[in-house]
């Protein structure tokens, strides 16, 4: 399993598992500091196709210090993770 971490000024650290995880790390990282602070982690997240509105929000919820979660895998663990999420309360998540 591949494992990125990047800190982005105004977000923070950001720690991300997996092939995909590190390409999203990858992706925010090369858009550059200025950038990465906010345009960059939409541009990310909308590249592995959460729309952009959706995209923002969670960008939004970054900065103020709630975590970013990101299930990548096959119909039954997505399930498995949308059943975990609605009885938890967890907040804005969605099936892209």
């Amino acid at each position: 399993m591949g494992l990125g971490s990047l800190a982005i000024p105004g977000i923070g650290p950001m720690i991300a598992a997996g092939t995909f995880g590190a390409s999203l790390v990858a992706t925010v990282a090369s858009t550059g500091v200025a950038a990465a602070t906010f345009g960059g982690v939409v541009k990310a997240l909308t590249d592995l196709g959460i729309p952009e509105e959706t995209a923002r929000i969670y960008t939004d919820r970054l900065r103020a210090g709630d975590y970013l979660v990101v299930v990548d895998g096959a119909e039954d663990d997505i399930s498995r993770a949308q059943g975990i999420f609605s009885t938890r309360g967890i907040q804005n998540w969605g099936v892209f």
